[in-house]
């Protein structure tokens, strides 16, 4: 289910949950979350959402993340 690791020749290796995880230090626990703070206000200056100042992740038609400039979702 982990995905595997490449060496320096193209071959794939298992690696451990482990090994996995000191691989991705630089992630830390809320990255999603601050992914989603900074993709949110660029979105709302390229098209404004219906009601200003109102973010959510699960929001519909002209309030979700998925909206584009023709009303369309994508």
């Amino acid at each position: 289910m982990l995905p595997k690791r490449l060496d320096w020749e193209g071959n794939e290796h298992n690696r451990s949950y482990e090994e996995l995880v000191l691989s991705n230090k630089h992630v830390a626990p809320d990255h999603l979350l601050q992914i989603c703070q900074r993709i949110g206000p660029m979105l709302d200056k390229e098209v404004p959402p219906s009601i200003s100042r109102v973010t959510s992740l699960l929001g519909a038609g002209r309030q979700s993340l998925l909206r584009t400039a023709k009303g369309t979702l994508i």
